[in-house]
């Protein structure tokens, strides 16, 4: 609806298009910025609990750090939830987009408008072969990763950049 104000004489589909793209960029930069509030409140949670460790607590002060640590915790939780929350959001939006352009191809082939169901189950089936194959490639090697290999992925990645700077 935004877009059709600012672009008042495009079709609805590609109004899904360019609402997918707007929203990946305000996405991004929204995980971006709550990924490193995160990352800092898990820092600070870090430097607190080796502070607590080396300092002689009494059980009082123990029991109040631990609440203080359980809240931390719970407010990176809950930032990393809204973060997913971004990728599904811009992820069904995506989807939104690739369905109203499959329906557009099929409506303006007129090969494939006689058959609307089966040439949507056939392209879309194209689109998964085209797509499989580098999901498979790129994206699953990625997420099987343990947490461990991606900060040694990481930090070779800062090194390389030190060295080219």
């Amino acid at each position: 609806v935004f877009t059709m104000v600012l672009f008042p004489n495009i079709s609805e589909e590609f109004d899904k298009i360019i609402s997918a793209a707007i929203l990946t960029v305000f996405g991004i930069l929204g995980i971006i910025l709550l990924d490193c509030c995160a990352d800092k409140v898990d820092e600070a949670a870090h430097v607190q609990a080796e502070q607590v460790a080396r300092a002689a607590l009494s059980e009082h002060h123990r029991t109040s750090h631990n609440e203080t640590m359980d809240r931390v915790t719970s407010l990176e939780r809950a930032m990393r939830s809204i973060i997913n929350g971004f990728a599904l959001a811009i992820g069904l939006s995506w989807e939104k987009a690739f369905h109203a352009a499959l329906e557009v191809v099929v409506e303006t082939q007129s090969a494939l408008h006689g058959h609307c169901v089966t040439s949507q189950v056939l392209l879309a089936l194209v689109n998964c072969l085209v797509i499989m194959p580098v999901w498979l490639s790129c994206i699953v090697p990625m997420a099987n990763k343990s947490v461990r290999q991606h900060e040694i992925l990481m930090a070779h990645e800062r090194q390389m950049d030190l060295e080219n700077s």
